[in-house]
């Protein structure tokens, strides 16, 4: 009711109504106004496409939940009037703008979007798409995901969370959001320790929201991890508490996708393969936008004994995501393994720098033994060894640890495990 008071006092006034409900809504996580592209065409009938576009990405931003999004009716009142970005945020009570601008010629689009500081005006991220001209609507679908997904993913790089941690430390450090993210942050360093940290810095985000249920998500996340990295101390509770905490970011929240995508990996570490497939689908119903969902969604599929597919999904989680976090590579080593592409499995898994996992020198060693390099399976055999002196071939392909569903996909891990000299 407010922003549409503010639209309307727009229209007679020219001068947006600044609402104290907007601020205040805004005023505890990452919000963005996305203005309307401009038509650089010279063309009046691209119209049409070019608010198509601004659209699409207003409805990708808004399925993010812990992003405050202005909607179409606010922003498009802008269209056509020169403005201050500065005036903009203020008149909104957002942190961030988007703007951008379409050129269209016979056989080509360009497209272009910045996304700018509100109180600074300075750009802190742009990027121009070039397209040819064969169907403009599935050019506006790709434009459009490749923005939502650089600017939104919670994981490693997305934009607008970037600029939000890097902002001037205030009292809004302690709010939930930010202990959220501080938990991002180290769950991505992928050590024991480091999630440990992460799983304290969610519950803390809890007890400051407790209807956060990305937050419980990621709990869930952080047993799941410990039992797939061999930390756990006892599985079975480990994968009880998972289920626990996914159940109670569905219930807390039915509309994120997080909490399905939780439940996913509780069912796929649980060898239900079926229903992991069809929570991810769930999850990307709800945002299809969501990389960091599409990226674990393409191990799943691996496990489930489709890799060609799932090494697709996650070159497209890679494409809406470049700045994806080292865990990413570790994942994908494993999946291009299974899809039998040894070579680039290998040279994925030997580019990590930060990750050391015994995961990561398991596939090593796999893939060179498939590869017939016997001395660097043998080294990475050792490595295994070191992080785990009681490792034997029966414990790292346990149904926890090497969740396959078709068993031609578990021997074939095996019979390499074995060719590298990894212990019955």
């Amino acid at each position: 009711k407010n922003i549409a008071e503010s639209v309307r006092t727009y229209r007679v006034t020219g001068t947006p109504r600044v609402s104290p409900a907007v601020t205040k809504a805004t005023a505890d996580k990452p919000s963005i106004a996305l203005l309307p592209f401009v038509n650089m065409s010279g063309d009046p009938a691209q119209d049409f496409f070019v608010d198509g576009i601004t659209e699409n990405i207003i409805t990708g931003l808004s399925r993010f939940r812990d992003l405050f999004v202005i909607a179409s009716n606010s922003t498009f009142a802008y269209k056509g009037k020169a403005a201050r970005i500065q005036d903009v945020s203020r008149e909104l009570g957002v942190h961030y703008v988007l703007e951008g601008s379409v050129q269209k010629s016979s056989d080509r689009i360009r497209i272009t979007a910045q996304l700018i500081d509100g109180e600074t005006g300075r750009h802190l991220w742009a990027e121009r798409y070039d397209r040819g001209v064969k169907d403009v609507f599935a050019v506006q679908d790709d434009v459009t995901e490749l923005v939502v997904g650089t600017l939104a993913t919670g994981h490693g790089g997305g934009r607008l969370y970037k600029a939000w941690q890097g902002r001037a430390a205030g009292p809004q450090s302690f709010r939930a959001y930010d202990h959220f993210q501080r938990g991002m942050d180290l769950f991505n360093r992928f050590t024991r320790e480091d999630i440990e940290r992460a799983r304290e810095c969610f519950r803390e985000a809890i007890d400051l929201d407790s209807a956060y249920g990305k937050a419980y998500a990621k709990i869930a996340w952080a047993h799941m991890s410990d039992v797939w990295l061999g930390w756990s101390e006892n599985p079975a509770d480990s994968m009880a508490k998972a289920l626990e905490f996914a159940t109670l970011a569905v219930a807390h929240d039915d509309d994120e996708a997080w909490g399905h995508w939780a439940l996913a990996g509780y069912h796929l570490f649980g060898q239900q393969h079926d229903r992991a497939i069809a929570a991810y689908r769930k999850a990307l119903e709800l945002n299809p936008n969501d990389a960091d969902v599409l990226n674990d969604f393409g191990q799943c599929l691996s496990f489930a004994g489709r890799a060609k597919e799932g090494v697709e999904m996650v070159r497209k989680a890679m494409r809406l995501n470049p700045h994806y976090p080292e865990y990413w590579v570790m994942q994908f080593g494993l999946v291009l393994f299974d899809a039998r592409q040894y070579e680039e499995a290998v040279t994925t898994l030997e580019s990590l720098r930060l990750l050391d996992t015994i995961v990561i020198h398991l596939y090593l060693a796999a893939s060179h033994a498939a590869l017939g390099h016997a001395s660097q399976a043998r080294k990475a055999v050792a490595r295994v060894i070191e992080a785990d002196p009681q490792a034997t071939l029966q414990k790292v392909t346990s149904a926890e640890l090497a969740p396959y569903k078709d068993q031609k996909d578990l021997e074939h891990f095996r019979e390499n495990l074995r060719k590298a000299g990894l212990p019955e």
